[in-house]
Parts: structure tokens; sequence; C-alpha cells
């Protein structure tokens, strides 16, 4: 039977899909992208759609819409390649900058997060800045609509993305502590009773205490033999 896509991996397609239309503007409006991040191939590819763009006005028969996207498209391709160059001199100058990053926004002198200008700020004054122009410039208006909306979901997915990272770390450090505690807790010799959530940082554990008891001896004996068997190692390689 064929396998099914789960769901995220088909989210993360379509975040990935988003990128591309939304691609020129972070470009324009981004300092400092990632070397890595402006690929040549990315680049070329939205500079092709936007040339295929033009086919679709020249059908409607808006020689406007076709000239501003035609300069539009070879500003983004040849603005692209140069920030990569310059992102290429400054690794090689030793500056520490990620090669994927998205880039700083141009409006970054706003009271505003970071993140709140990438999701809300940019995506919005895009999609008005294209609906006033799809009044004289149709299909390049609505383009530029549609990539402030695209620009909006790979950001909003992109974060989401980087707030679940952030809280594995911190679930992990938790986790640690709270097994931590466990250890010490039924380690004790007086009978002890099965921790409430509050105890064990909202983690159910849905296990009985003897049962937790026994586990904990058991790490705790082998974290004694781990110790003892490093020590003798240890002795081992000092004897001549």
């Amino acid at each position: 039977m064929q396998q099914k896509i789960p769901l995220e991996q088909k989210i993360a397609a379509v975040a990935n899909i988003c990128l591309y239309p939304a691609m020129p503007f972070i470009v324009l409006i981004r300092k400092k992208p990632g070397y890595r991040f402006l690929s040549p191939i990315k680049l070329l590819i939205i500079f092709i759609l936007l040339n295929v763009l033009t086919v679709f006005s020249g059908l409607s028969g808006r020689a406007p819409s076709i000239l501003l996207i035609q300069v539009f498209a070879w500003v983004t391709l040849i603005l692209g390649l140069v920030k990569r160059n310059l992102r290429w001199r400054a690794i090689k100058r030793g500056e520490s900058w990620h090669t994927y990053s998205r880039g700083v926004s141009i409006l970054g002198f706003l009271p505003i997060s970071d993140s709140n200008l990438k999701r809300w700020v940019e995506p919005i004054a895009i999609i008005v800045i294209g609906a006033l122009l799809a009044i004289p410039f149709t299909f390049f208006g609505l383009y530029v609509v549609v990539a402030g909306l695209c620009l909006f979901m790979f950001e909003a997915y992109d974060y989401e993305m980087s707030l679940n990272q952030m809280l594995d770390m911190l679930d992990s450090l938790v986790d640690s502590e709270v097994m931590s505690d466990s250890m010490n807790y039924y380690n004790q010799e007086t009978p002890v009773q099965q921790r409430s959530l509050e105890d064990t940082a909202g983690i159910p554990t849905g296990i009985s205490p003897d049962i937790a008891a026994a586990i904990a001896r058991k790490q705790a004996r082998v974290s004694v033999q781990a110790t003892v068997s490093m020590q003798a190692g240890s002795s081992t390689m000092q004897t001549p």
C-alpha cells in the first residue's frame, strides 16, 4: 500500500514552496541574508518564474506590467547575487554569520521585535503595497499580494519550528532535573508515595512508587558501576 505522507512533512513542503514567491522581497528588504540562503539556484528559479508571469501579462495586453515585472526580476537576480558575494567576502574575513540566515529587516529601527517584524509588519506592508500596485499594474500587484501572503506563511512556519526547537531543549533540561530528583526521592529508606504532577514539573509518570523506586535503584547502580569502571581504567593507565 502507498505510504501516506505525514502532516508535518506536508506543512514543511508548503512552507518551502511559499519561500520562492517571497524570496525577491527577502532580497530587497533584508540586510545580510546568509550565503547559502541566497542560493543561485533559488535566485534563478525566481527569475524564471517572474518572466513566466510576463507571459500572462502579455496575453492580457498589460504592457506596463510586463516592463515592471522584467525590471523587478533583473533587480532581484542581480541584487541577490551581489549580496551573496558580499556574504562570501565576509566569510573569508572570518565574520561570524549564519549561512542560512534570512537577514535583518531594514525596518529594524522600529520598536518591534525582529520576529514580529518578519511575521507581521513586513508581510502586511507588502500586501498593502501590492494592493495599491494592482490598480495600475494588475498582474504585478496581484503577485506582490501573493508574495506577502507567502512571506507570512513561511515566517510563521519558521517561527514555530524555532520555538519548538527551543522548547525541546527546555524539556530536555526539565526531564534531566526531574529524573535526578526522582532518583533521590525514591532512594529514601522510608516508604514513599507516587509523586504528583506538581512535583514532577507536569510530567506524568504513570507508574507505581515501588516500580519507580526499583528503576531509581537500578539507575543508581549503573551510575556507580560506570564510576568504578572509569576509576579502574584511570588506575590502569597510570600503572607503569
